[in-house]
């Protein structure tokens, strides 16, 4: 089946374990051995049992679907819950009148966990990651840094653990070594990925940012996460102004605020907060005074694509990995190309 893939690159900026008070350099461990550890750890496991993290007032926790190698590159499917209510997921009737639409409550089975698939691409040689999204707007790329951090943070083999639980019944850990024959010492585990950034549109703007006369947000709104104030919110708080606050499964909306140029730092906050954006598709643009017909959006600062890729489906979420693979590495040059613009 060919179907259109939106893909993002990341940048891999830490993965292994590190000493304490050292960020650019791990002890031990990258990331081809964490995804292999985590294929390892995976196997035979029950999908509800491979939670890493526990959700939080704006995420809900992933689990792993699975983790595919071919040819140096590899793939992680996670799933990503969505909230539920009693054992149902609510839909409303969009042909339904303002005031009066049905709510319909979608019932699943006893241990089954609402949600959708994403998908990453790992590229270890090249240090890059890519977000892949068919169709949903969410790429789960929050969920994926909170999902391979919490693995290394207490499941990896790397992991030393107590003999006795904890005084809240949980597993203690004690430590990371390199291997049963290194001695226990004070290292942390790092994951860390962010879009890969092209200086050249954001460095235009940091030059201008007393010009800047107008700053628009466009913005995907998802049903299953609770609203997060953000430097944006803030902003408009500040203006008299307020950001929607209701959100339905998915909406699009615009939003506009006058400004009267900016700092380099506050365009800096901006685009450092819609870089950890989970909606792939949010964006901001910026209006320059004396150039009435032109909007600088943040996303030409950033290398992200469609590409028509053949895959088999398992069913409507789940892609065959090798499948999926083997079609966006057909397009691997390509995209390198395009990261070295």
């Amino acid at each position: 089946m060919r179907e259109e893939a939106r893909v993002t690159l990341l940048k891999l900026k830490a993965c292994g374990y590190f000493r304490w008070g050292v960020n650019h350099a791990p002890e031990f461990g990258d990331v081809v051995e964490t995804l292999r550890d985590l294929n390892r750890w995976g196997q035979g496991k029950q999908l509800g049992l491979t939670k890493t993290f526990d959700g939080d007032e704006s995420k809900l926790p992933a689990y792993l679907v699975n983790v595919h190698e071919r040819r140096g590159d590899w793939l992680l499917t996670l799933w990503n819950e969505i909230e539920s209510t009693d054992g149902a997921v609510a839909s409303i009737d969009g042909y339904g009148q303002v005031g009066d639409a049905d709510v319909t409550m979608n019932e699943f089975e006893a241990g089954a966990i609402p949600g959708f698939a994403t998908y990453f691409w790992f590229m270890p040689n090249e240090g890059l990651v890519a977000t892949v999204r068919f169709q949903h707007s969410s790429a789960g790329h929050y969920q994926m840094n909170k999902y391979l951090h919490g693995f290394m943070s207490q499941f990896s083999p790397h992991v030393v653990v107590g003999e006795e639980l904890g005084d809240d019944g949980e597993v203690q850990v004690l430590g990371y070594r390199e291997n049963d024959a290194a001695a226990l010492t004070r290292f942390r585990p790092r994951f860390k990925s962010e879009l890969l950034r092209k200086a050249g549109p954001i460095d235009f703007l940091l030059e201008r940012t007393d010009r800047i006369r107008k700053i628009t947000k466009r913005a995907n709104l998802l049903l299953e996460e609770r609203p997060k104030r953000a430097l944006w919110e803030k902003m408009l708080d500040q203006l008299h102004l307020t950001a929607p606050n209701a959100r339905p499964h998915e909406v699009k909306v615009n939003y506009s605020v006058e400004v009267d140029g900016l700092s380099p730092l506050a365009l800096r906050g901006i685009v450092a907060e819609w870089a950890q954006e989970e909606q792939e598709d949010n964006n901001y643009g910026f209006d320059l005074r004396g150039e009435s017909n032109n909007t600088y959006w943040l996303d030409h600062a950033f290398v992200k694509d469609a590409l028509w890729v053949d895959i088999d489906r398992k069913d409507a979420e789940i892609i065959e990995p090798n499948s999926l693979l083997s079609a966006l590495q057909g397009h691997r040059r390509y995209m390198l190309g395009r990261a070295n613009e």
